[in-house]
């Protein structure tokens, strides 16, 4: 199984609508748990059994759990000078809250710059891009079944 850890906007919803080998664990539905981030690990080896490939989020505390269990996952999330067009990308969405816009707004420099320091492999994408119109995160997924 492959995981990635994928920023919001870039698209994991829509790449696990597209393939049905791949799902995606929203870390946020787990964190308000006093079992975070054990509660979302067991998840992550359920859905290691069912399919082939993972989203979550870039949360960094289910990141370390990650690395202390020895599995790096494929990193993925904007250039930093993207910030208007993912919060464009944000805004445009029907189910978004002020809330989730504002913490975005908030801790954008800081959140790129942890992933900027984690030694994994990673695709930054670029104005435009999306994980299924980058070509070579499409064949990694595409191979990945």
């Amino acid at each position: 199984m492959k995981v990635f850890s994928a920023y919001c906007g870039t698209g994991k919803t829509t790449t696990c609508q597209t393939y049905e080998y791949c799902t995606e664990i929203e870390c946020w539905k787990f964190s308000d748990s006093n079992k975070f981030p054990n509660n979302i690990i067991k998840e992550i080896f359920i859905a290691k059994q069912r399919y082939s490939i993972l989203f979550i989020s870039t949360n960094k505390i289910v990141l370390d759990a990650l690395k202390e269990l020895h599995i790096k996952p494929i990193l993925i999330y904007p250039q930093r000078h993207l910030k208007d067009e993912y919060m464009k990308r944000y805004i445009s969405r029907d189910n978004e809250h002020k809330d989730f816009l504002e913490v975005m707004e908030r801790y954008w420099d800081g959140w790129i710059t942890e992933l900027e320091q984690i030694d994994n492999e990673k695709f930054i994408l670029g104005r435009g891009q999306y994980i299924l119109n980058h070509p070579k995160l499409k064949t990694i997924i595409e191979e990945g079944k």
